[in-house]
């Protein structure tokens, strides 16, 4: 059965806007699929964004032990690798995919933790593919 999240509204807090009806950028990012413009996989390339592997039904994460970023197909518990993508051009990691609520207080962002080297991240390195960062 699946899991339903019910948040309840709570007063805005020191960093949110205290009136309703501002556009929020962020909201809007989180589905924008800019970040998918240059994927290994280019048949994937324009066809994912943040949402795609953090949905509100799951808790804003994945609600999947391993998520496909790069080189999927679908939307959170119906997403799988794209027909056209290779098994090595997916972006698949080793971790399931974190929540994306209150992400502006966490000291790392990126959830393959390929950017940072300090907090939550220290001592990680052997976890993740050596190489650069594409």
């Amino acid at each position: 059965m699946a899991r339903v999240w019910r948040f309840q509204i709570h007063p805005p807090g020191q960093y949110q806007p205290d009136h309703i009806g501002e556009s929020d950028p962020g909201a809007t990012a989180v589905f924008d699929p800019a970040i998918s413009f240059n994927p290994k996989c280019t048949a994937a390339a324009g066809t994912f964004s943040c949402a795609s592997c953090h949905f509100a039904g799951a808790g804003f994460s994945s609600g999947v032990h391993q998520a496909i970023a790069g080189g999927g197909r679908g939307f959170g518990l119906l997403r799988h690798k794209h027909p056209q993508c290779d098994s090595s051009e997916l972006d698949v990691q080793m971790v399931k995919t974190p929540s994306i609520v209150n992400c502006a207080f966490q000291e790392v962002m990126l959830w393959s933790g390929k950017f940072g080297c300090c907090g939550p991240n220290f001592g990680t390195d052997s976890l993740w593919p050596k190489g650069k960062f594409h």
